[in-house]
């Protein structure tokens, strides 16, 4: 149960800040778990990218669309993507993304606050993701260089 509980406690950290899109969510706590077991996300979103699983994002951003697309590939591709964003234009923007994405469910709200933090339309970002996942060979090892 560790890692459940370890998903909800990110999860009651992160209420203050608002409700955002399911994938968004969602993609944020894997983002981080992930960083703090040693997951490399990208990786994994490499492979599903390559056997063309991974639909694109703007289609999985409720519970309901996650649950008709496979949740198995479709949240740890939301995390890869919130770990892209984050790298790219760092934790402030991204969390002020979801916090102005509260309560939003549909994809052209929540592609009007995307673009005015991002400044490009949230599928063209998504294909830009896609793009670096494909090219990504994984980081090295803690301690390799």
């Amino acid at each position: 149960t560790k890692q459940y509980e370890d998903h909800i406690v990110v999860h009651l950290l992160l209420e203050h800040f608002g409700y955002p899109p399911y994938g968004l969510g969602e993609g944020i706590v894997f983002a981080l778990i992930g960083n703090w077991f040693g997951h490399d996300l990208h990786l994994y979103s490499k492979a599903y990218l390559i056997e063309q699983k991974i639909p694109p994002l703007f289609k999985v951003l409720t519970v309901n669309e996650v649950n008709e697309a496979e949740g198995n590939v479709v949240i740890p591709a939301w995390g890869s993507f919130c770990k892209y964003l984050i790298d790219r234009h760092g934790m402030e923007t991204f969390m002020d993304l979801y916090r102005r994405t509260d309560g939003i469910e549909d994809s052209a709200n929540f592609n009007v606050h995307f673009k005015d933090l991002y400044g490009e339309d949230f599928p063209a970002v998504d294909r830009e993701w896609r793009l670096y996942i494909l090219r990504y060979q994984g980081e090295p090892a803690e301690g390799e260089s």
